[in-house]
């Protein structure tokens, strides 16, 4: 993470039971707290559960590639100005001051011959 060109900083924030890391940002970017999350199934009910730490501007990491969420609670997410998604969304979102709006671009489809 510290290779990262928007970012200054990463370090873990002390929170019990819950890995979560405050991301500080260059060019006057606001700090991000990033919550990673291990969940096969990352659902409403996990995300209602999330720590109260995080709020706006902050980021949900599904660690686990084979993961699966739905667009509905991305939705609601970017409602209440939360990112969620992969570590290639977090890593594009930094990016962004707000977080919550970056939508990676879609990946090019391979014709199989």
């Amino acid at each position: 993470m510290n290779n990262h060109d928007c970012v200054l900083s990463c370090t873990r924030v002390n929170y019990p039971s819950d890995y979560i890391y405050l991301i500080e940002r260059t060019k006057s970017r606001p700090p991000v707290n990033v919550y990673l999350s291990d969940s096969y199934d990352f659902g409403l009910a996990e995300y209602l559960g999330r720590p109260p730490l995080l709020g706006r501007g902050d980021f949900i990491l599904i660690a686990r590639p084979e993961a699966c969420w739905d667009f509905s609670l991305v939705e609601r997410a970017w409602l209440d100005g939360i990112g969620i998604g992969g570590i290639a969304k977090l890593m594009g979102a930094l990016n962004r001051e707000r977080i919550w709006e970056y939508v990676p671009p879609e990946k090019s489809k391979q014709s199989v011959t």
